[in-house]
């Protein structure tokens, strides 16, 4: 996945048109390989905007402390657990 020099993985817009096609295959097919997804709150709306969301291949996960109502069933949860209670939460579920 690319990220800019100071930690960012989109714009303020959201605008990620500085990342490469090669950049996104690699973070596809890491993310597929995984078989899970980890995005924040913003990422989820911007997807979701987009129609990338769910990524149905995938066991998604969206970190946020805002109530979002899941329409997507046990391929999707919405969460305020720490990053760490996160990855204990997936390490389960192998």
């Amino acid at each position: 996945m690319a990220i800019t020099a100071n930690g960012y993985i989109a714009k303020e817009d959201g605008n990620t048109s500085f990342v490469s096609d090669a950049s996104w295959n690699s973070w596809d097919k890491l993310s597929r390989g995984a078989g899970n997804l980890i995005t924040g709150r913003k990422t989820f709306k911007i997807d979701l905007a987009d129609g990338n969301f769910p990524y149905l291949d995938r066991f998604n996960v969206v970190m946020t402390s805002q109530k979002i109502e899941n329409k997507w069933g046990n391929k999707v949860i919405f969460t305020d657990i720490s990053p760490k209670e996160v990855l204990e939460v997936l390490a389960k579920k192998v």
